[in-house]
């Protein structure tokens, strides 16, 4: 809710050296990200539903850029509002002509209970039905997406880029943003509240599913950027 709120390439002439992904790494520059009252700002920027609900979607479950455009139908349901506080695992599966994943590896996102219900009244009461339409007459697959541009076509990854730079180009915010720091801004906090739930090593842990990361050594960045 609004109120709530490289991969390593080995080749045979490299020198093998054997490292521990326990030991925390040290960061000269912690990834970008944005303030919860930045987030507060650009979704209130958004007048785009399918823009503004891919936003909350990156910003709840850390999706990235290609996983958000091809983010599935079959996942949206509706949902009990009963429990509000409780918040809906999802199991994000890759196919090839359908949802990709980082590494092309399930993992288990999840999202809460008003946000999948704004995401099932959007997919039968919104702009995504007269879209859906469309892309249905089309006779491809594109219907199985949830989020369709005018066209009734997936967005493109530069088509999301896109927009996060007019925003500030229109004076909308005045801060920059892109699709990866709203990934990093989710993962630290994330991070800081399960780690005050459960403890750093614990969060860590829970971070790395959430993100798809092979390491801990990885997630471990965003202990640096709690402070921010």
């Amino acid at each position: 809710p609004e109120n709530g709120i490289s991969f390593l390439r080995h080749t045979r002439g490299q020198k093998v050296v054997k490292s521990n992904d326990l030991v925390l790494k040290t960061y000269k520059k912690p990834p970008k990200l944005i303030s919860l009252e930045q987030c507060r700002q650009l979704l209130s920027a958004i007048d785009n539903d399918s823009f503004k609900l891919m936003t909350k979607l990156m910003l709840s479950a850390g999706l990235r850029k290609d996983e958000i455009i091809s983010f599935e139908r079959r996942y949206i349901f509706e949902p009990n509002l009963k429990q509000l506080n409780k918040r809906i695992p999802i199991d994000l599966e890759p196919d090839i002509n359908g949802q990709r994943t980082k590494g092309d590896k399930p993992r288990r996102i999840y999202i809460s209970a008003p946000l999948m219900k704004e995401l099932w009244d959007y997919i039968n009461f919104g702009e995504r039905v007269v879209r859906g339409k469309k892309s249905a007459g089309s006779n491809n697959n594109d219907a199985m997406f949830v989020f369709l541009n005018r066209f009734g076509k997936p967005y493109s990854e530069q088509s999301l880029n896109n927009f996060y730079s007019k925003l500030t180009k229109q004076h909308k915010i005045d801060f920059t943003v892109s699709p990866h720091m709203l990934r990093h801004t989710y993962a630290t906090i994330e991070l800081y509240a399960e780690s005050e739930r459960i403890g750093i090593t614990k969060a860590l842990a829970w971070v790395q599913k959430r993100m798809g990361h092979s390491t801990i050594a990885t997630t471990s960045i965003y202990i640096h950027c709690i402070e921010q």
